[in-house]
């Protein structure tokens, strides 16, 4: 292919336009646009710089920091510059001079030790403006310029309940990290009933921080949890105060109180046993172990420790502070020796794995959030599977359906609100267990709460209280409404009119409905978070108002005497079917 110079007006590719004078009025406006483009960056590279230096401030608390930043800069950019040191006689004024490796790290005002005296902001010359104003809002608002530092700090390190909010109110996809050490990631295209739980709950205690400290409160989670074994501990008189500071000290004695302690710890020993003993039963007839030789429990628990010490070879001795070690090497040789010879008898059972988890009905980390104390009281805890029970597909073995989620798995992320879980006799703070203790104990004034609850929402009847709530949620947010709500309104059939349906009509009805509500979808996020809470008491009040004959209380129980009869005199085997057959 040849190219042939055209004439042809406004193009470039031609003989004439290549050969023309160039228009240099194009060339200025085109230098007038990259310096505005210029002048953008360098605002915004200064304004993202301003911010890093008050990231430095914040973390360092030393203005020597800064200048040695802005002295690095004017070294990159070929400017002049001489590294800053701090004047000894002047506190945050500058000299000019060479300072030694020695001091930068041995320095308190170079190091960012916090010095004893805030330099007053308008004596320091040398402080660039940006940096002048930065320490002028720490001086007059600490707590907004707290509230930035912690913005900065806290940036990618939300807590999880307050990642599902977020993405619940843009109506994003729902990204969690793994629930435990090597566990799976969560994704979900849209929020499900427990992510607008756990939006609804909230961050709370873990995204504040301590006005003592000015550092985000750590999850504790013995602090959150335990009652303490002995009276003189220090969670047990936690608890204990928080108690009395919200019932008050009249309504409280330390005596008193040791019971109620006493009586959690028994409990709280008793199901954890329970749950071992489960564990290894369950272990034991998976693996054909014979367990006739430990015939009580205490021995079968021995059992099970000699196990669990064969599965954790011991490691050496350090110090936990310096991480050196505090152990010789031929020290530890000779007690992984001795280990060795202790466990080999247990060694077959190293594969031992617990199939039971001691759980907690409002999660330990929820507790924490909402600055609750005690999670191990007997109320809030459960025997519960350690890991999600599911149902595979027998050839390819992929996981057709999670039937129940695992308490590794589950986290505290899945809890309905504590509000809720009060109807079911869990106590939603320590404070009232600790008042319907109270209640329940001989000779007390007023009636028993925990026996009353317990006739009001039989316990049986939980897991249909549960699941009903999730029910009509699910309805509430969903823009099909709910079965009766479709049927009336979009297909004109009245409710009472399909309740006499026959089977084949109702599925054909139903299966309508399931198609409608996948294509119409949920109201949008902003309204299940603020309508979420009502909507789920709106449920819990319809429950309590069912009939109980309502097939959402139906429960699945041993069938009655004539049922169990009827099966009596069905055929058992296929000669019988015959022989009915032959009689006929």
């Amino acid at each position: 292919m040849t190219f042939t110079p055209g004439s042809d007006e406004g193009r470039t590719d031609t003989f004439e336009a290549q050969t023309a004078e160039p228009d240099r009025a194009l060339d200025k406006q085109t230098e007038e646009d990259f310096s505005k483009a210029q002048n953008v960056l360098q605002q915004t590279g200064e304004a993202l710089y301003g911010l890093g230096l008050l990231g430095i401030l914040a973390i360092t608390k030393s203005p020597q920091a800064i200048q040695g930043v802005q002295a690095l800069r004017n070294k990159l950019e070929g400017k002049p510059f001489t590294p800053p040191s701090p004047n000894p006689n002047a506190p945050g004024i500058v000299n000019l001079e060479p300072i030694t490796t020695e001091d930068a790290f041995t320095r308190p005002d170079m190091a960012g030790i916090p010095t004893k005296k805030q330099p007053i902001i308008e004596d320091v010359p040398l402080y660039p403006d940006v940096i002048k104003r930065i320490l002028k809002v720490r001086q007059d608002n600490p707590e907004a310029f707290q509230n930035i530092v912690n913005s900065i700090r806290k940036k990618n390190d939300l807590s999880s309940n307050e990642k599902i909010k977020q993405s619940l109110l843009k109506d994003e996809q729902i990204e969690l990290p793994a629930t435990y050490k090597g566990g799976p990631k969560t994704f979900r295209e849209k929020a499900d009933f427990f992510d607008v739980s756990a939006a609804i709950i909230g961050g709370g205690k873990e995204d504040m921080t301590d006005p003592d400290t000015g550092e985000f409160f750590e999850y504790d989670r013995l602090a959150s949890t335990e009652f303490g074994k002995s009276k003189k501990n220090k969670h047990r008189n936690i608890i204990f105060n928080h108690i009395k500071d919200n019932i008050g000290a009249e309504n409280i004695t330390r005596e008193e109180f040791d019971r109620y302690a006493n009586e959690q710890v028994a409990a709280e020993i008793d199901l954890r046993n329970a749950i071992r003993l489960l564990n290894l039963k369950s272990y034991a007839a998976n693996r054909y172990v014979d367990l006739s030789p430990y015939k009580t429990k205490e021995e079968q628990l021995a059992f099970l420790g000699e196990i669990n010490k064969a599965k954790r070879p011991p490691t050496r001795r350090k110090d936990k502070n310096t991480g050196e070690f505090t152990e010789d090497e031929e020290t530890f040789e000779a007690r992984n020796e001795i280990w060795k010879l202790e466990t080999a008898p247990f060694q077959q059972y190293t594969d031992y794995k617990e199939t039971f988890d001691y759980g907690h009905i409002i999660s330990a980390k929820t507790g924490f959030r909402t600055g609750d104390v005690g999670m191990n009281r007997i109320s809030n805890t459960e025997i519960e599977a350690a890991h999600n029970i599911v149902s595979r597909d027998p050839r390819t073995q992929k996981i057709i359906e999670i039937l129940q989620e695992g308490n590794r798995e589950r986290g505290a992320r899945r809890d309905y609100l504590p509000s809720i879980q009060m109807m079911r006799n869990t106590s939603a703070t320590v404070v009232e267990d600790f008042v319907k203790w109270q209640s329940s104990q001989p000779g007390a004034k007023g009636p028993n709460l925990t026996a009353i609850l317990d006739k009001f929402m039989p316990r049986e009847q939980h897991d249909n209280y549960l699941k009903y709530i999730q029910k009509r949620f699910n309805e509430k947010r969903s823009l099909s409404g709910s079965l009766k709500q479709f049927l009336e309104n979009e297909i004109g059939i009245p409710y009472e009119d399909y309740v006499k349906f026959p089977n084949r009509l109702k599925l054909k009805a139903k299966a309508l409905y399931e198609k409608d509500k996948k294509q119409s979808g949920s109201v949008i996020g902003k309204q299940q978070y603020a309508q979420g809470t009502q909507w789920m008491r709106e449920a819990a009040d319809a429950f309590i108002q069912l009939h109980h004959f309502d097939k959402n209380k139906r429960l699945r129980t041993t069938k009655e005497d004539s049922q169990l009869q009827d099966i009596d005199d069905a055929p058992k085997t296929f000669q019988d079917l015959l022989d009915i057959l032959n009689e006929e």
